[in-house]
């Protein structure tokens, strides 16, 4: 284990001793707060740019009732790949307060998990998600309890509890 560098602490508003209480001052926060929210619109934009990856990966993929190993086995890779962007959206909307944003893609790197990337309803689900992440992104939704946001929640659902 390396030692804790107590001038980073000091940075962090925290005491550098370390019998000191850890608290961190209110002010410390209020600024930290500040700075997440001018930066709300450099999330949107990679935001956008990550959708815009997970899009065109959907558009790569072949999907059809006759789909080869090899088709399958590139599918699961661009599949895989998504998840992890859908990872990164999951993150960047936990820090940002975009709680639909934050449950659609949560969801999504769950259902990446476990897709069976054989079977064609599979991919049905996976456009769900994707659509339902673009229409937030473009409507600029983000609150989980707004009216927009639970109907595109119960829509998705029905797709996920129709095609799983």
């Amino acid at each position: 284990m390396y030692p804790v560098d107590e001038r980073l602490k000091v940075k962090a508003g925290l005491p550098a001793n370390k019998d000191a209480a850890g608290l961190i001052p209110a002010a410390r926060i209020e600024k930290a707060q500040q700075i997440i929210e001018k930066s709300s619109d450099l999330m949107n934009a990679e935001f956008g740019r990550i959708m815009k990856e997970m899009t065109a990966l959907y558009n790569g993929m072949t999907i059809s009732k006759s789909m080869n190993h090899d088709d399958v086995r590139a599918n699961q890779l661009s599949v895989s790949k998504m998840r992890h962007r859908a990872r990164n959206i999951r993150e960047m909307t936990e820090t940002y307060n975009q709680s639909l944003v934050y449950d659609i893609s949560k969801e999504l790197y769950s259902f990446c998990r476990v897709m069976n990337s054989e079977r064609v309803e599979s991919y049905t689900i996976l456009k769900g998600y994707l659509d339902t992440l673009n229409i937030s992104y473009a409507r600029k939704l983000s609150d989980r309890n707004s009216p927009a946001a639970l109907e595109l929640k119960r829509i998705i659902n029905k797709a996920v509890s129709q095609y799983a």
